[in-house]
């Protein structure tokens, strides 16, 4: 199965989302700006669904976050050759 990013994902729609993926077995990256209820979630969501979760803190307004962001993305595309 591939990983999924989530942003927003520690309470609304991002938390919504980032459960139901995580129940449909696929490793999560998830992305907030508050650290420490991303670990909250990544813990949850590792201890009820078994998958691996990455946590990203960030705030997506912040230009030097978002690079941080699309880089951690980037990096994980596999190769176009």
């Amino acid at each position: 199965m591939g990983t999924a990013l989530v942003t927003g994902a520690t309470s609304g729609i991002g938390l919504a989302l980032a459960r139901e993926i995580a129940v449909g077995q696929h490793d999560l990256v998830l992305v907030a700006r508050d650290a420490e209820r991303l670990a909250q979630v990544a813990h949850e969501l590792h201890q009820c669904a078994g998958v691996g979760v990455q946590v990203l803190a960030a705030d997506l307004s912040e230009p030097g976050d978002l690079a941080r962001v699309a880089e951690r993305v980037r990096v994980s595309q596999p190769d176009a050759d």
